[in-house]
């Protein structure tokens, strides 16, 4: 089994919008997902930043997402995470992992984005056989994203809510708890509208470029600008009308005069 403290990979609890399984494939590549977690004598809440967060408090837990990531991977969520400015503090802490179910342990995140998402992984695969219960264990030392100078309950951003809520709809296909979403993230990130989709929409131009995780990426996606990329404002769905012809050079100017002629000398 993979470790935190394994040279090669290391388990990650993932509370926030990385329980979104699309996002998690664009900021960790390499990643792999475990199964569900609950982290004990702990709350969830929205901070004064705006994001998601934990904070000590004995008697509740939080309920999350493990992955299997390597250094790759934990650079890139050092990055997202804001570790280089204090945003968030790295942490090692005990969880209890309901493992994942055969068809989803230790399978590739792009593999199962790739494959319609864990609904659709989950669908495919009791089709085929029923699976055992998922096992249980602890372990001790789970890397952890967690601000200790930003601790007091707020509003989420505006853009942060629809990331959260794609998270909560990928979460309950994996097994959080319904009653855990509404006691301790409700309060904080209200209901998707009706018929809010995936698909995100600007103005005429629905945007469906996936760029790379370059350090820009990266950069745009920890600032929240999730769905639209910069690299794919070049290439919209919506078909562009041609550009028009170039208009005729008309001359104003004054008549030039006639041409002289050429007088013929007798000899």
């Amino acid at each position: 089994m993979a470790s935190s403290s394994s040279s090669s990979s290391r388990y990650y609890f993932a509370y926030g919008s990385n329980l979104h399984m699309e996002q998690m494939k664009r900021r960790c590549p390499n990643s792999r997902y475990v199964g569900r977690a609950e982290l004990p004598d702990h709350r969830w809440q929205i901070n004064d930043r705006g994001y998601a967060n934990i904070v000590a408090a004995q008697g509740h837990h939080v309920q999350g997402l493990v992955y299997e990531i390597d250094a790759a991977d934990e650079a890139r969520l050092d990055l997202c995470e804001g570790v280089a400015t204090s945003a968030y503090q790295k942490r090692h802490l005990p969880v209890l992992l309901h493992r994942a179910l055969g068809p989803l342990y230790r399978r590739p995140v792009s593999w199962i984005v790739a494959k319609g998402g864990p609904d659709a992984v989950c669908r495919a695969a009791a089709s085929v056989a029923a699976s055992p219960p998922p096992r249980q264990l602890p372990v001790p030392d789970v890397l952890v994203y967690v601000s200790f100078h930003h601790v007091q309950d707020s509003a989420p951003r505006h853009e942060y809510v629809r990331r959260i809520n794609l998270g909560i709809a990928d979460a309950r296909i994996l097994g959080i708890d319904d009653d855990y979403i509404q006691k301790s993230i409700r309060p904080f990130i209200p209901e998707p509208p009706a018929g809010d989709g995936p698909a995100t929409s600007v103005g005429a131009l629905v945007f469906v470029a996936r760029p790379s995780s370059t350090v820009k990426d990266l950069l745009v996606d920890r600032l929240g600008v999730e769905i639209v990329h910069l690299n794919a404002i070049a290439t919209p769905c919506v078909s562009q009308p041609p550009p028009p012809p170039p208009r005729p050079q008309i001359y104003y100017g004054p008549s030039p005069p006639p041409p002289r002629r050429k007088l013929s000398r007798e000899s």
